[in-house]
């Protein structure tokens, strides 16, 4: 063998089927392997792999010798002529092994998708200026180790354009590859269509009594009821409801569409309680080309995921082969309704338990300068009495003093009565103070402690008194001059 040969060997005997893109090259000279029985070569499912054999076992532990017991091409019984092509395949590659076709260092390969993946997660779009060919097939080959081992997003997959020449741009997109969409669509259970117009479902059948709507050729036309007839009987053992207008108020997140053409046709299927239009219409009922006057459309409501809502007639499938898609786009919108439907509901209840307890810690805080704002009038309150009772000490003294007239000290006695009298009167402590029953606060009074649920509670009072009271200047003064003179009496030394 020569080198590039047992490279090749080398590969599949590591496990390398060469499936991938960057392996083309490598199957010449895999399936001048196999006619020597060193690999198995087939083709599944479009699927290219290579396997290693017992005898390609043996040849790699020998080192690669033609001798270690695995037969040639010519001992194989292949005609002459095809012999020599082989061999004349073999050494017109075996010259130029070349960088895209070793194999990359351990992990460096998916190193690099990583990276890319991440790079793309970040600016969602990669321009590359003008790549040379090398560069061009690392990118390619990079692309493709990310697609093929599932790197790429959820709900995402990277688009690539440019490969041929120019500048290279990657991007990362939102929503299905339409190959991997493709993939699943075939994968979907056929919906049948029935062939004649009889046994309709009710909306059907009234929509083709309605001279008004699917004005079209008669042949489109039957068509169309066709389509829809079988739309409504598989939407119906989904054990979903088909209805010829929106049911009130089961509306869907997306909006509906607005009958706007004669020639549209509608029915509305009814999934958990969402209601969403299926359109189906000409296509290009203005064109002149025959074939393109002959293909039909069906909608959906546009889906905020941004999934297909649209599919006509192509030359790679009718309406008919869509169907499946079709009801599968339905049930998509919704799950995605009610997964919307479920986060409101979650984010409504979230709101509400918080509403709930800023409601309870404003609460809080009102009492707590409730409270206060009681002690405040208490201690206000205590001052006045204490600074009352002093005066009264003081004007006693005085009346005992003085040499007015009897009729001044009988006055200033009922003064002096009338004073005790009102100090024992706002004294807070003629009754034990308890704790403040707490009072039912109205939405006015919490309002503040609502609206500034982390500050700390505002100050002055919001219920049923003025501002704190202090004292005025000239009891302030009375009540320093009382207190100077009882430390002077106590305290004659100092």
């Amino acid at each position: 063998m020569n080198e590039r040969q047992r490279a090749t060997l080398r590969l599949i005997g590591d496990g390398d089927d060469l499936s991938g893109d960057d392996r083309v090259g490598l199957r010449i000279t895999a399936r001048s392997l196999a006619s020597r029985g060193l690999v198995k070569v087939r083709r599944t499912g479009g699927k290219w792999q290579a396997t290693i054999t017992e005898a390609g076992r043996v040849t790699l532990d020998q080192g690669g010798a033609q001798d270690g017991g695995a037969p040639s091409a010519s001992e194989h019984g292949f005609p002459p002529r095809q012999q020599q092509r082989m061999l004349d395949a073999d050494a017109e590659s075996s010259p130029r092994p070349s960088a895209s076709t070793r194999p990359a260092a351990p992990g460096a390969r998916r190193q690099a998708a990583l990276s890319l993946v991440e790079r793309l997660v970040r600016e969602r779009r990669i321009v590359v200026p003008s790549p040379s060919e090398s560069e061009r097939g690392h990118w390619r080959k990079t692309i493709h180790y990310a697609k093929r081992y599932g790197l790429e997003p959820d709900g995402e997959f990277i688009e690539c354009t440019g490969s041929g020449r120019g500048d290279l741009t990657i991007a990362l997109v939102a929503g299905v590859h339409p190959n991997a969409a493709r993939k699943r669509a075939a994968a979907l259970t056929p919906v049948p269509v029935p062939q004649r117009l009889d046994r309709l479902h009710p909306v059907v059948a009234q929509l083709r009594d309605d001279a008004g709507k699917l004005v079209m050729p008669k042949a489109l036309r039957r068509r169309s009821l066709l389509l829809l007839q079988a739309l409504a009987a598989a939407a119906e053992e989904r054990g979903w409801q088909v209805r010829d207008r929106p049911a009130e108020p089961e509306l869907h997140y997306s909006g509906h569409r607005q009958e706007s053409e004669h020639r549209e046709g509608w029915i509305w299927v009814v999934i958990d309680g969402y209601s969403y239009t299926v359109t189906i219409d000409q296509e290009f009922p203005q064109t002149l080309d025959p074939v393109k006057s002959q293909t039909l459309k069906i909608e959906l409501p546009h889906a905020k995921s941004g999934s297909r809502s649209r599919w006509a007639d192509r030359k790679t499938g009718t309406l008919e082969d869509r169907l499946p898609e079709i009801l599968e786009g339905l049930a998509a919108r919704a799950a995605e309704d009610r997964e919307r439907a479920a986060v409101e509901a979650q984010e409504a209840a979230e709101r509400q338990r918080a509403r709930e307890k800023a409601e309870t810690d404003a609460r809080s805080r009102a009492l707590s300068q409730f409270n206060a704002e009681t002690l405040y009038r208490q201690v206000a309150a205590f001052e006045r009495a204490r600074a009352i009772s002093a005066y009264c000490d003081v004007l006693e003294q005085r009346i005992e003093a003085t040499d007015a007239p009897e009729s001044d000290r009988e006055r200033a006695m009922a003064w002096l009565a009338w004073a005790r009298a009102h100090a024992a009167e706002i004294d807070p402590f003629r009754v034990l103070p308890t704790m403040p029953e707490a009072p039912e606060f109205t939405a006015e009074q919490l309002a503040p402690y609502l609206n500034d649920a982390e500050s700390s509670a505002p100050q002055g009072n919001q219920f049923d008194s003025a501002r704190p009271q202090h004292l005025d200047p000239a009891l302030m003064m009375l009540q320093f001059q009382v207190e100077k003179s009882y430390f002077r009496r106590q305290h004659p030394h100092v």
